[in-house]
């Protein structure tokens, strides 16, 4: 929520995606096997309800929550990639995603290897400050060192960003006349990357 308490919900600001160390390090397996379960049988239930006989075929995830009483909470699905845990996912691998779209089509998924990158990965949104406020006032975006060049290489079209440690990727915001400007919702996602987790957060924070 944007405040304490009875104030609007925002989309998710952030997310991160742990290595193979890290992962049990911070997660019990048992929920991440529960969640696993979770999303099987939500895929089946899609499939048996559909009205048209097809299977679903798309990307989808689960939001979860583990609350205090060690239940998992399941606080929604979504179908997309806009939000940062589906983003992040695009860092996690090497593979050509038109290629894994088109097994999907074809029902050869099944064939595709992922080329895996275990690293962390950390994303953080930044945002307007209203946010998720509806305004139509928009702010010129700055950058400085670092992320100004990275900026400068995302325009010239430098598309070796998820390789890069510290990257930049471009949400609700304008580009006119050679210059960034905020939109109402989340403007950008500062991702980093790196093998030790406190790593990849640092790079995010710090730049």
């Amino acid at each position: 929520q944007m405040c304490i308490r009875d104030s609007p919900n925002t989309g998710s600001m952030g997310s991160v995606i742990l290595n193979s160390k890290s992962l049990y390090k911070y997660i019990p397996k048992q929920y991440i096997l529960e969640a696993e379960n979770v999303n099987t049988n939500v895929i089946n239930i899609l499939n048996k309800t559909n009205s048209s006989n097809t299977p679903y075929i798309g990307v989808i995830y689960g939001s979860y929550m583990l609350c205090t009483n060690n239940k998992l909470k399941v606080i929604e699905f979504n179908s997309r990639l806009g939000d940062p845990e589906g983003v992040l996912t695009l860092y996690s691998f090497t593979n050509d995603l038109t290629t894994i779209f088109s097994a999907m089509i074809d029902g050869t998924l099944n064939k595709i290897i992922l080329d895996k990158v275990d690293e962390n990965v950390v994303g953080v949104y930044i945002v307007p400050t209203l946010y998720p406020l509806p305004t139509h006032d928009k702010y010129h975006i700055y950058f400085k060192n670092t992320m100004n060049t990275i900026n400068d290489n995302n325009l010239n079209k430098d598309f070796n960003m998820f390789n890069k440690s510290l990257s930049l990727v471009y949400g609700a915001c304008e580009y006119s006349l050679s210059h960034l400007y905020t939109e109402s919702s989340r403007t950008m996602l500062i991702v980093g990357k790196h093998n030790m987790l406190y790593k990849a957060t640092n790079y995010v924070y710090n730049n």
